[in-house]
């Protein structure tokens, strides 16, 4: 996976790759978290992953895992609640057996805000054509923050 990325006060990219293992057929989920988020302070930031609890199962304990960014992580299949550090940006994902995911933290401090894009977010249906091309089109916006 490679991410694209505008230097501060410059026309040239930077770039950052990623490497999901393979031939691993553990049966687990494999989640790239990555950071194209631009602050104009230094600040550590994390990804904040925790069992989803519906409703009805309020019962049940949570387990909950502070997940830092640019690296890839393998996870259980299953349902949990993403969310960044500060709270602002939230997402659910849903991750299936032997598949890879992506999680992209966006935003510019003072310029956009804070959001948590997830590749792919299969709460919504598409080819495999159309999640490639709006991956591309997420990391093209990256670009341009």
């Amino acid at each position: 996976l490679l991410v694209l990325q505008k230097r501060d006060h410059s026309k040239l990219l930077s770039f950052q790759s990623f490497a999901f293992p393979s031939g691993a057929q553990t049966g687990e989920a494999q989640l790239a978290v990555i950071d194209a988020y631009k602050a104009n302070h230094s600040s550590f930031a994390s990804l904040k992953v925790e069992d989803h609890i519906s409703k009805e199962n309020k019962a049940v304990s949570k387990r909950v895992e502070e997940l830092n960014f640019n690296r890839v992580y393998t996870l259980e299949e299953g349902v949990y609640d993403a969310s960044v550090s500060s709270q602002q940006a939230k997402k659910l994902l849903n991750l299936a057996k032997s598949q890879s995911y992506v999680v992209l933290r966006t935003g510019e401090d003072g310029n956009f805000p804070e959001s948590l894009v997830v590749y792919p977010d299969v709460m919504q249906s598409g080819s495999f054509n159309c999640r490639c091309a709006a991956l591309t089109m997420v990391l093209m916006a990256c670009m341009a923050a």
